[in-house]
């Protein structure tokens, strides 16, 4: 009201001022559910109901029947029967998991109150029927039992309950993607990766299969006649190009090193090592220039080599340092492909019973998952031929070389066709390139230098990732790079933003025990609106997942061809961003009767400008941020990963508040830039032309103004302000008149600034580069009292009566004036400033 003293009434109603003015209306405050950690609006989750054309009134609400047990229960009126699962299916396309409701409840009418509103109190509560307490319910038919199998060999333990959820039960992305490959090879199926995140129990995920139909697995890898050769891979193509454009680059070095306690068999371990090299073909496979075409030379056989570096004679406290020196010399040791071996393997004693065993391949032959089976191959071989025994490994059933030819021949099919459709769309129009604010301008091509900054998150951060992201319906690899996205939107401000991130590449029964190069990049595009909620965020990255892994094999290469982008060497195609996760919990820790632990270790080269990669392990999530050197000061690295660290700890901690709220900097930091800012000062009130007047007395024979050759004091500018302050009242200006200023920069426009301001009037500064029509039009609407200009402007503008006033002429005019300060006094907060732009 605008009646001052007026009453005011309290409505309940909760609301906030966008930034356009409207008040927007986001519900009831004593209605709103906070669940599970999530703040829920009924309101939304009773609007999609409501949308369904035979429900006639719904109201959502939380309830605690049973102590502890506290679930979402929706209530409904309908005048025609529901199939509750087709109303899920419709909610579960417009809510997040953590807002559908647990139970859905038809009744004949809403219970009401005498006053017309609705009885909560008399709501009855859902009927559950759950099993006894520690129960599980078993397959009900073949199809389940099928799936329970293959869920409980991917998660690797129990086979779980046909209304288990996958994800609660240990289940990630990776393992999703294997048991989708499983399935899909089993039951000769096409189901996509989204199928297990929408149905992720036994029983949903059966019923996906049944109305899925069988769209055809794809054919058997047929085997190579020739065994020693063989066309690169499309992804082993594209790292052959960059390794001619930069060769040397560390960027695509694949270390690591791992620390064996225990009394280690070094003869057995050297048979392992060998052994799995006679396995694996990608091990003694060169690549070499035939007529101008790249290809695979596939060694019968190459000397392997175990170099033992004893370090055990050094002081404890310098072992740990020279290991340090030496790996890293290892990693930045170039690679030449076309000799063979293209790994490189290394041992070092540190005492008795410790020794670190360091590997590392080029990305060209080796991937994130040949981690996994050198694990894997290395444990089976190293056990069997320490007891004596013989190599316990079958055969591969294709090899490396099969799979590049196929891979070749499938690329001309038309599922490669559909793929790339899909990703032609979704990259219509490709956003800007990413710009974060770097220490150094970018070079016309990158060198490949980089660096690492570590993170880690202790058991305890882990488990409450693992927890928000079951409630919000999701994996910690979604949580985790939508941080990532929050992250660089708020350092580089753009709202639409494309980060790479790998998939594996191994979605057929035959490749899953062969080494070898076959991840691909997959381009995630998501929007961001710095006043969603980071939930929302979440949601727009879990959609993009899903629908990207649904469309894995279009190698990167060859979209970024199809999508005709220019070549740029001094950035990467398309993104500039790498993110990257995963869960390495089922590696054995222990290789035979070694205690194995990984020794963190890294390349110093960056592929792209900014990358997060996270391992997690069994008690803890072990990640880097790496960076390009070219662009980006080390200090500069850490401050990103100090930013992200605290961003994901307030995003698990309030999901609601809008990103662009989200804290980058900790609370010490925060606190110490309040103290370094805490310097204001009381500055006097007074006019802008008072200010000047005080320092033109305090030092009238300083240097005021340089313009080219021209320097004036201090002095000499407050005379010639004063003299164009008393020729503007001269010519009838009064206080709060607007004059307008049509010069260049320079010293009479200076000169004129402040002699208008003495003058009491404000000042229209007029560009006189603009043209005539837009400099006609600014002076009609200001309606100005004068107009100061040079002699040659004058004739452009109509005062239609008021004095244009020419600085320049004549000259002798304005020496006249006196150049005494004028009797004008005007209060600061009266003068007008008037800026057209």
């Amino acid at each position: 009201s605008d009646e001052p003293g007026a009453r005011l009434y309290r409505t309940g109603d909760r609301g906030r001022w966008r930034a356009d003015g409207t008040l927007e209306h986001l519900g009831r405050a004593d209605f709103q559910i906070k669940l599970r950690g999530f703040r829920i609006e009924p309101g939304e989750i009773e609007a999609q109901l409501a949308a369904h054309p035979s429900v006639t009134q719904a109201l959502v609400t939380v309830r605690e029947d049973r102590p502890g047990d506290t679930r979402l229960v929706a209530y409904l009126v309908s005048d025609a029967p529901v199939e509750e699962s087709a109303l899920r299916a419709r909610l579960h396309e417009h809510l997040p998991e953590y807002m559908l409701p647990q139970h859905i409840v038809a009744l004949a009418a809403l219970p009401l109150l005498p006053n017309g509103k609705i009885d909560r109190a008399r709501l009855p509560a859902p009927i559950v029927a759950s099993p006894p307490a520690g129960a599980r319910v078993g397959p009900r038919d073949e199809l389940e039992r099928q799936v329970a199998l293959a869920m409980a060999a991917v998660l690797g333990g129990h086979e779980p309950g046909i209304d288990e959820n996958f994800f609660e039960q240990g289940g990630h992305s990776l393992l999703a993607a294997q048991l989708i490959a499983r399935l899909n090879r089993e039951l000769d199926l096409a189901l996509p990766l989204r199928s297990v995140f929408e149905a992720p129990t036994i029983a949903r995920l059966a019923a996906a299969i049944r109305g899925a139909g069988t769209a055809g697995a794809r054919r058997p890898i047929p085997r190579l006649a020739d065994r020693s050769r063989a066309p690169l891979s499309l992804m082993q193509q594209r790292l052959w190009y960059l390794e001619q454009l930069h060769p040397g680059r560390v960027a695509y070095h694949t270390p690591s090193a791992h620390r064996l306690r225990g009394a280690l068999d070094l003869p057995a371990f050297e048979q392992a090592l060998c052994a799995m090299v006679r396995r694996q073909p990608v091990l003694r496979t060169a690549i070499e220039t035939l007529d101008g075409l790249a290809q695979q030379h596939i060694h019968a056989a190459i000397d392997v080599e175990l170099p033992l570096e004893d370090l055990a004679g050094l002081a404890p406290e310098e072992r740990e340092p020279w290991l340090r020196r030496r790996l890293d010399a290892l990693i930045a040791e170039p690679f030449d492909l076309a000799a063979p071996p293209l790994f490189r393997a290394r041992l070092f004693r540190l005492g008795e019973q410790e020794h670190v065993f360091f590997f590392m391949a080029h990305h060209i032959v080796w991937d994130g998952w040949s981690f996994d089976l050198l694990y894997q191959e290395m444990t089976a071989l190293y056990e069997a031929f320490r007891a004596g025994g013989a190599d316990p490994l079958p055969p591969l059933a294709v090899e490396y070389a099969d799979f590049a030819a196929w891979h070749r021949e499938w690329m001309q099919g038309e599922p490669l066709q559909r793929q790339l459709a899909h990703w032609l769309q979704r990259l219509e129009s490709p956003p800007e390139p990413l710009e974060l604010p770097a220490d150094r301008a970018r070079p016309s091509r990158m060198s490949g230098a980089g660096g690492t900054e570590w993170i880690e998150l202790p058991a305890d951060r882990l488990q409450a990732l693992h927890a928000f992201a079951r409630r919000a319906g999701a994996t910690p690899f979604m949580v985790l790079l939508a941080a990532y996205v929050v992250l660089l939107h708020r350092l580089g401000g753009q709202r639409d933003l494309i980060v790479n991130t790998p998939v594996r590449g191994r979605d057929t029964a035959e490749l899953e025990r062969v080494m070898g190069f076959f991840v691909n990049a997959l381009p995630l595009r998501v929007p961001v609106d710095p006043q969603a909620g980071f939930l929302d965020v979440l949601r727009a990255v879990r959609a993009t997942v899903l629908d990207a892994f649904a469309c894995p094999d279009v190698p990167f290469e060859h979209l970024v061809k199809a999508l005709r982008l220019p070549r740029d060497e001094s950035r990467p195609p398309l993104a500039q961003a790498m993110f990257s996760y995963q869960n390495v919990s089922a590696r054995p820790r222990r290789w035979g009767d070694l205690q194995h632990e990984q020794v963190p270790v890294f390349q110093r080269g960056a592929a792209e400008d900014l990358g997060l990669w996270f391992i997690e392990q069994e008690h803890r999530l072990l990640g880097g941020l790496t960076y390009n050197a070219d662009l980006f000061e080390a200090a500069t690295a850490a401050r990103f990963r100090q930013g992200y660290e605290t961003l994901l700890e307030a995003a698990l901690a309030d999901p609601q508040q809008p990103v662009a709220q989200l804290p980058l900097l900790p609370a010490a930091e925060w606190a110490r830039l309040k103290r370094w800012n805490a310097t204001a000062a009381v500055v006097p009130a007074s006019s802008m032309q008072g200010q000047f007047e005080r320092q033109c007395e305090a030092a009238p024979e300083r240097a005021a103004v340089r313009c080219g050759a021209t320097v004036l004091s201090y002095g000499e500018l407050d005379a010639r302000a004063n003299r164009i302050a008393h020729g503007l009242l001269a010519q009838g200006v009064h206080a709060g008149a607007l004059v307008g200023i049509a010069l260049e920069r320079g010293v009479d426009m200076l000169a004129a600034v402040l002699g208008t301001l003495k003058a009491g009037a404000g000042y229209v500064p007029l560009d006189p580069g603009f043209p005539a029509e837009r400099l006609a039009y600014m002076v009609s609407d200001a309606g100005l009292a004068a107009l100061l200009t040079q002699d040659g402007l004058a004739p452009r503008f109509d005062l239609r009566g008021r004095p244009v006033i020419a600085l320049d002429a004549p000259p002798e005019s304005w020496a006249t004036l006196p150049a005494t300060r004028p009797p004008v006094r005007v209060d600061p907060a009266a003068t007008a400033y008037v800026i057209y732009t």
